[in-house]
């Protein structure tokens, strides 16, 4: 599938084909390197179609290079991976990409990316990226996953140093449907499918590079 879609983009691309796609990747990842480590707190709010769920406060903890830790009273039910989203995570796998073209986002000039996993057993089969080379930010995310689902990331920075963000709106489409009745028990079981909506997590007091010990990810 991933060497389909890659041949389909190349084809339709070629005639675009003006800037060094993994060089402007590359430039985003010489930022996230800087990067060892660092805690945050976050506010998310669900508004989704088909669960209902509170607003909560959570923080979070990332050591370089794959601990993540996540401390909540009522956080359990949700998957981790559904609010602990960096802009760090979309580097760590194999991948070919690919120079669409250059547009305006919300008046800042951006070039568009298309991302294809060189792998087949990760979920995401296509991601396309609005990223701000001039800063060297990731301004939007489209991915499109073996579930048919499709996840638009709108991302926003306070800081640009170290290309973390300040707010992140998830917006989520697929076309599964569960006719089941979503309770707490399948909660997170039923994420993926819910029908549609946003989660927005607000970011605030980043502590980046300050050394955090390796048992805070203990029993994690």
């Amino acid at each position: 599938m991933a060497v389909i879609i890659s041949i389909m983009i190349f084809l339709h691309c070629t005639f675009a084909q003006q800037k060094d796609a993994v060089k402007i990747l590359n430039d985003i990842k010489l930022k996230y390197d800087l990067i060892k480590d660092y805690e945050v707190e976050a506010e998310i709010k669900f508004e989704l179609s088909s669960i209902k769920v509170p607003d909560t406060k959570i923080k979070i903890y990332y050591k370089k290079p794959d601990k993540t830790k996540i401390q909540s009273d009522n956080f359990a039910m949700i998957p981790k991976q559904a609010v602990s989203f960096s802009p760090i995570d979309l580097f760590k796998s194999d991948y070919s990409a690919i120079f669409v073209r250059s547009e305006l986002l919300d008046s800042k000039n951006v070039d568009i990316i298309k991302v294809i996993p060189n792998s087949d057993t990760t979920d995401i089969i296509l991601s396309t990226l609005w990223i701000d080379s001039s800063e060297k930010l990731i301004r939007k995310i489209e991915t499109v996953n073996k579930h048919s689902m499709t996840v638009r990331i709108d991302l926003s920075y306070n800081d640009n140093k170290y290309g973390l963000p300040s707010k992140v709106i998830f917006s989520f489409g697929s076309e599964e449907k569960n006719g089941n009745q979503t309770t707490q028990k399948n909660l997170g079981a039923n994420f993926r499918r819910s029908l549609n909506g946003t989660v927005t997590i607000i970011y605030s007091n980043y502590k980046i590079n300050k050394g955090i010990p390796d048992k805070i990810f203990m029993n994690n």
